[in-house]
C-alpha cells in the first residue's frame, strides 16, 4: 500500500510479530483411534467416511476431501493423485487397503459427478425447476471435528469413562500417528 502510494506510513511498524505456533507432536493412542473411528461411523456420509478415510490413507485433509473418482482404479485399490492436488507438485500413488476400498464401494456416486465426498456448497440457493444442483468437495471441518467429538464425548460418557472429552486432537494427527506406528514396525522414514 505505501509502495501505491495508498498510505504514507506502515501501520504495522514497531510491531513485533507473533510467535510461529509450536510444531505438534500429538499421537493418538490405539483406543483413541478406535473411539473417533467408531464415531465417525455415527455421522453418515459424506463425513463418517471422509474421517475413516483419513485414518486408513494418511493422505491430507484436502487431498481427501477433493478425493474423485476418476483418480481411482476401476477396482479401487489405488488412488492416483494428480501432481495439480499434490503439496509438493507431483503425483502420488496411494495403494488403498481392503477397509478403504470397502468404504469407497459403500458410498453412492452421483451421477455428473466426479467428486467421491460431494456437498452441496454452504448457503447455495436450493436450484430452480430443471436445473442440476451444484456440488462441491466437502468443507466445514470445524462443525464436523465439534459433532465427530461430541460423539466420542457421548460414548465416553456411555461407557462411564473420565474425561469424556478426547484430549486435544487434530485430523491432521492421523498423518503423524501414522508415520509413528510405522516406524516403530520398522518401516524406513522414506517409505513411510
Amino acid at each position: 500500500a505505501m509502495r501505491r502510494e495508498l498510505l504514507k506510513a506502515n501501520p504495522f511498524s514497531g510491531i513485533e510479530a507473533p510467535e510461529a505456533p509450536a510444531d505438534r507432536d500429538r499421537v493418538l493412542t490405539d483406543a483413541e483411534l478406535a473411539e473417533i473411528w467408531t464415531a465417525a461411523g455415527t455421522l453418515g456420509a459424506p463425513f463418517g467416511p471422509f474421517v475413516q478415510l483419513l485414518c486408513l490413507t494418511l493422505q491430507r485433509r484436502e487431498q481427501v476431501a477433493g478425493l474423485r473418482w476418476s483418480e481411482l482404479s476401476e477396482d479401487l485399490s489405488l488412488w492416483t493423485l494428480p501432481a495439480e492436488r499434490a503439496k509438493n507438485s507431483r503425483a502420488h500413488l496411494v495403494h488403498l487397503a481392503p477397509a478403504a476400498r470397502t468404504i469407497l464401494a459403500g458410498l453412492t456416486r452421483i451421477e455428473g459427478c466426479d467428486l467421491v465426498f460431494p456437498t452441496s456448497p454452504r448457503n447455495e440457493p436450493a436450484p430452480k425447476d430443471g436445473q442440476a444442483r451444484r456440488l462441491a468437495s466437502i468443507s466445514g471441518y470445524s462443525a464436523m471435528k465439534r459433532r465427530l467429538d461430541a460423539a466420542i464425548a457421548k460414548a465416553r460418557a456411555k461407557a462411564g469413562k473420565t474425561p469424556t472429552e478426547l484430549p486435544d486432537w487434530r485430523l491432521h494427527d492421523f498423518r503423524r500417528t501414522g508415520v509413528t506406528r510405522l516406524a516403530e514396525l520398522g518401516v524406513p522414514p522414506h517409505v513411510a
